[in-house]
């Protein structure tokens, strides 16, 4: 999804007719890139807010290893990016805005578990279709120019930036949905079919509205309408694992490929490989730029995967990326 999300290929839907079939899957695959983030988010929810750990062990664990390699980055960046900023302004303000999001949420984790642990599933529900309103109608009103002050204060659930919030809110729904999940999934799945159409079916018509009002709001509209499709993609996977039998082989490679993932989102954020390689297969498909996407992102995946794999052999790597 990143990697879709920081290629030509993200808004390969300007090069289309506006509503066209073809601009239609493009804003489609679109929003569902945008939910990179969001997912991370969710899954670190479903698989932490559960836990008894300590502060110290979420410290220990958890936050230490993130520090580790964000100074790692930092010490690379202050190497490699030639730029006139010191290490500690790197650190501090020029990684990518996911690293510090994430360190926020570990921070607040011990909070947040005693806020999710011991929830009814009417609490539950309120959660869930509160964030959605919130998120839907904002996505509505920012299209106009026009703001919702309720829901700019009410941060457990929105922002006036979408993705402000995003990790306090979705490692929340993630941990919520799928407890709901467990015990109520056949209408778990039908919300989650709902809002994903909702979502999906805005995205195409905000979208190009905005496409005629020359792209003042594109970036806010898929923000704002990754909800339902991220929930749509977290139910989605778990029923995958939970009801399809795979052998011993088939689990090592989905688990391998899973721990390679941070891995792979670090080097796509903080190195110029990825432009390396579009420039390369560039130079060798001659096509437009979103096929020539398409096959830099699978070479990227290949390359990237292995690299991290071999990395990670190594016991202190491991337990970091």
């Amino acid at each position: 999804m990143v990697l879709y999300n920081h290629r030509p290929s993200f808004t390969w839907y300007e090069n289309v007719p506006v509503y066209s079939f073809r601009y239609c899957i493009l804003v489609i695959l679109s929003l569902i890139s945008r939910c990179g983030p969001v997912v991370f988010f969710m899954i670190s929810g479903i698989l932490l807010l559960g836990k008894n750990e300590s502060i110290f062990d979420i410290i220990k664990k958890r936050l230490l290893r993130m520090i580790i390699v964000m100074i790692g980055l930092a010490l690379y960046a202050t190497w490699i990016w030639g730029t006139d900023d010191n290490f500690f302004i790197i650190l501090f303000t020029r990684l990518n805005w996911y690293l510090y999001a994430y360190c926020a949420y570990l921070i607040m984790l011990p909070l947040i578990r005693r806020m999710c642990i011991g929830l009814s599933v009417q609490e539950i529900k309120y959660f869930i279709i509160v964030a959605f309103f919130f998120y839907f109608v904002d996505g509505l009103l920012g299209l106009h120019g026009l703001y919702n002050n309720i829901s700019m204060y009410s941060i457990l659930f929105t922002a006036n930036w979408a993705s402000n919030c995003w990790h306090v809110l979705f490692p929340v729904l993630g941990f919520v949905l799928i407890d709901l999940y467990k015990r109520e999934r056949k209408n778990v799945i039908i919300f989650c079919l709902f809002v994903c159409f909702i979502n999906i079916i805005t995205t195409i018509v905000e979208v190009g509205i905005d496409i005629t009002n020359n792209y003042q709001n594109v970036e806010m509209i898929l923000q704002r309408n990754v909800f339902g499709v991220s929930c749509g993609v977290i139910v989605l996977v778990y029923e995958l694992l939970h009801y399809f039998e795979m052998n011993k082989i088939v689990k090592k490679l989905i688990a391998e490929i899973s721990g390679c993932t941070f891995g792979i989102f670090l080097i796509e954020t903080h190195t110029s490989c990825s432009a390396i390689i579009f420039e390369k297969v560039q130079s060798v498909v001659c096509y437009n730029n979103y096929v020539i996407s398409v096959i830099s992102i699978i070479f990227e995946l290949i390359i990237y995967f292995i690299l991290i794999y071999i990395l990670r052999l190594i016991p202190f790597v491991r337990k970091i990326i």
